[in-house]
C-alpha cells in the first residue's frame, strides 16, 4: 500500500494482538489486515489447490501496516514492548 509499510507480518494472534494494543497505546494509527490462503481464487496463476471447502483460521496471515511516517516509533514501541515482556 502507498505510503504504508508493514510493522508485522504473522500468524500469531498473540503476537497480533500485542502489537496492536502496543500501537494503541502510543496512538498510533494502523491497518489490520488479514490474508485466508483457503479462500484464494483458483484460477491460472491465482493461488493453489488446497482444501476450498471451509475456512481454516491455521492459515490466516496477519499484517498491520502504519504511516511510513510513523514506522520508526512503532517498531520502537513494539521492540521495547517485546523487550519488557
Amino acid at each position: 500500500m502507498l505510503g504504508k509499510k508493514s510493522i508485522y507480518v504473522g500468524q500469531s494472534k498473540k503476537e497480533l494482538e500485542m502489537a496492536k494494543k502496543t500501537l494503541e497505546k502510543n496512538n498510533i494509527r494502523y491497518i489490520q489486515n488479514r490474508i485466508n490462503h483457503n479462500s484464494a481464487f483458483l484460477g491460472p496463476g491465482h493461488g493453489c489447490g488446497r482444501s476450498v471447502s471451509g475456512i481454516d483460521s491455521h492459515n490466516d496471515i496477519y499484517e498491520i501496516l502504519v504511516k511510513r511516517n510513523d514506522y520508526e516509533h512503532a517498531k520502537d514501541c513494539v521492540q521495547k514492548y517485546k523487550e519488557n515482556n
